[in-house]
């Protein structure tokens, strides 16, 4: 059994209890990189469109008119599938987005549990044996029946800041290829698809 420990009652300062200072700053580092990712699926539909003016947002208007997650990951995915199915020369990358696409996809669910979450500590009478996790709002919680600790420790905070950098790297490899299918840089394209393969061999159990 677990019960939530209000900060204020047991420690004068939350930074004295381990892994709370390390949760808020990872936190923060989600939140920078959620963005940075944000940003890279809306140029990987400037290059998808083919936006050849250097200063256009229209890629990102496209990408940032619906509110929620979902139906902006639904954006990207149509633009690249469109894209290959109208030319085969892209063929080869059907091969590999729908992987990418899956990974990116997976994100999402601890994604909504940060984003509507709140950083909590739960523990007993021992303050040594306090711990912290990042969860959706108490309400939506009946802790005391619960049998083990829910949402995000710091240690699953890390493995998602790690695979979110990864799909972000994947992305933006997605992007070249699609910039230099344009180009029509036949040799560099080669290369890119070379990276792209290594690179998804390379995250294999990591997502």
């Amino acid at each position: 059994m677990f019960k939530i420990i209000n900060v204020g009652d047991i420690l004068p300062d939350p930074q004295d209890i381990p892994d709370f200072a390390l949760m808020q700053h990872q936190t923060l580092h989600y939140t920078l990189s959620w963005s940075y990712l944000e940003l890279t699926l809306a140029n990987l539909v400037s290059a998808a469109i083919y936006v050849t003016k250097g200063n256009s947002i229209i890629g990102h208007a496209i990408y940032n008119a619906p509110t929620s997650i979902e139906a902006r990951f639904a954006i990207v995915d149509a633009c690249v599938i469109s894209l290959i199915d109208e030319n085969k020369k892209l063929k080869r990358l059907s091969n590999y987005w729908d992987k990418i696409y899956k990974k990116l996809n997976g994100l999402r669910h601890n994604r909504n549990i940060l984003a509507h979450g709140t950083i909590l500590v739960f523990g007993g009478g021992d303050k040594r044996k306090l711990q912290v996790r990042i969860t959706s709002p108490v309400k939506n919680f009946t802790y005391k029946k619960l049998k083990k600790l829910p949402g995000l420790s710091s240690n699953d905070m890390k493995t998602y800041l790690f695979n979110i950098g990864l799909v972000n790297d994947l992305i933006e490899k997605v992007s070249e290829i699609i910039m230099l299918f344009h180009a029509d840089r036949r040799t560099s394209l080669q290369k890119k698809y070379l990276e792209l393969e290594a690179h998804l061999q390379k995250l294999g159990g990591h997502i």
